[in-house]
């Protein structure tokens, strides 16, 4: 839509009543409102949208190098602790 045509609705829309412009704008808002909801997103929509391997391991060996770290570092923690 161009903007010479959403002025000429400014225009007319301002010659409305004040209760009119607030039905009008009612109605647009309620018009638009379907299209912003947000989605749910799935897990199973995401299936297949990254290549193999995405982070450059596989993923269950990224899991145990990321668990192996923590418990790397909680164990530094309790050393300095104690």
């Amino acid at each position: 839509m161009s903007s010479d045509t959403l002025e000429t609705l400014l225009r007319q829309a301002r010659s409305l009543s004040p209760s009119e412009r607030l039905f009008l704008a009612g109605r647009l808002i309620e018009s638009v409102r379907p299209v912003l909801k947000k989605k749910r997103l799935m897990w199973a929509h995401l299936k297949g949208q990254l290549t193999y391997p995405a982070a450059g391991m596989d993923a269950q060996d990224w899991v145990c190098q990321m668990r192996e770290e923590s418990d790397q570092q909680r164990s530094m923690m309790m050393r300095q602790q104690v």
